[in-house]
């Protein structure tokens, strides 16, 4: 009787473990993640500031629509870069002591917000060639990709968007940089 209950407790480890070895690569392959999906929403804005800006053509644009006053700006010395100045605002008060924009811009802070910087690196002169703005768990990824040359002196990149809407100034603002050598 005793060898008759080890044999079927044998028997049933085995389609046990046979059951789970079938399941094992359905569930893997099937969308049962308990992590939530992250959403991500891509947000529109205009870009004010780039001071150059490369196109995919490789051609160059200026885009200087306003520009940093740069001797009322505090410049905190950053490790990865020689320095960077991140900006967000949301009040034409903080707008007016540090940036000049030309007549054509209209800015409402009553429904805008303004994000941008300066970023000063090693090499040659800095330009932007990509600018994105993208809400993800709560927070704006602003991401900014910058060309850099291979010269010794420091050069400074510049970049500014309007976010054409106020619904997204209570979000922290991640600055991400990408840099990438010209071809």
């Amino acid at each position: 009787m005793e060898l008759e209950n080890i044999r079927s407790n044998r028997f049933r480890y085995w389609q046990v473990l046979l059951v789970l070895i079938l399941l094992i690569p359905f569930l893997l392959s099937s969308n049962c993640s308990t992590y939530p999906e992250i959403e991500e929403i891509e947000i529109p804005f205009e870009v004010l500031r780039a001071f150059i800006s490369i196109k995919e053509d490789e051609t160059f644009e200026i885009v200087d629509k306003c520009e940093y006053d740069r001797s009322k700006i505090e410049i905190p010395f950053d490790s990865e870069n020689l320095f960077a100045v991140k900006l967000k605002l949301d009040n034409d008060f903080e707008f007016g002591k540090i940036i000049n924009c030309n007549d054509s811009v209209n800015i409402d802070f009553q429904k805008e917000i303004i994000i941008g910087g300066i970023t000063s690196i090693q090499g040659s002169p800095v330009y932007v060639y990509k600018q994105t703005l993208e809400l993800k768990n709560d927070t704006l990824y602003y991401e900014v990709g910058l060309n850099r040359g291979l010269n010794a002196i420091p050069f400074v990149g510049e970049y500014m968007i309007k976010v054409l809407s106020k619904e997204y100034a209570e979000y922290p603002v991640s600055f991400n940089y990408h840099f990438r050598y010209p071809k």
